[in-house]
């Protein structure tokens, strides 16, 4: 069975390092999809997919940890928090 939610949460993307040249400001991400063992970021604006590992996330000047958020995590779907606050691990 396949669970999709849609939602448009402002979540922005700051590179953390200038592995893919981009400029060191907010980026909106437009999608999230994380799989078992790589999680890919779509950025506004942007042909290319990303590796999550090389940004930071954050939510309404927040930071958010997508891997423990169940609104990003579909292994973690129907866990609480879903949007989880506070630094990435």
């Amino acid at each position: 069975m396949k669970i999709n939610i849609s939602m448009e949460l402002p979540i922005k993307a700051i590179p953390i390092d200038k592995h893919y040249d981009l400029e060191l400001k907010e980026y909106d991400v437009t999608d999230i999809r994380m799989g078992q063992s790589h999680t890919s970021i779509f950025l506004d604006g942007q042909s290319n997919i990303f590796n999550s590992v090389h940004f930071r996330f954050e939510l309404h000047g927040k930071p958010i940890d997508i891997y423990s958020s169940g609104a990003f995590n579909s292994y973690r779907r129907f866990y609480l928090p879903f949007i989880c606050y506070g630094e990435e691990k």
